[in-house]
């Protein structure tokens, strides 16, 4: 199934201005060039995007060009963003966890 030029042209302009809302909703700081997105201090290295498009590729007879590995790039980078904040809303809940059964733990102590 071939897509049209424009209609290609459409969804890489569509999956960049994705990226890029991801890019600007991260806490980033001043890193190397290797670093493609940083979620709360972790980085996302373009080595380990890299990683994984070239395993999602193996073993493929045509190999993505262009556009489409550009797409395929952006959307690894989007799944890894997506997980960092997962993870750190995950630790953020067993960390409130904690610390409100530390306060029942006290509250009880007391004698209450």
């Amino acid at each position: 199934m071939k897509l049209s030029a424009r209609l290609r042209h459409a969804i890489l302009v569509v999956l960049s201005a994705f990226f890029l809302l991801h890019l600007t909703a991260c806490n980033r700081d001043s890193s190397g060039g290797d670093v493609m997105a940083a979620v709360n201090g972790h980085k996302i290295y373009r080595t380990e995007v890299d990683k994984y498009f070239a395993n999602q590729t193996a073993g493929s007879d045509q190999q993505p060009t262009g556009e489409q590995a550009v797409s395929m790039r952006l959307s690894i980078l989007s799944f890894d963003l997506s997980s960092e904040k997962a993870d750190a809303a995950f630790v953020a809940l067993r960390v409130g966890r904690k610390d409100e059964a530390g306060r029942r733990t006290a509250r009880g102590a007391g004698g209450r």
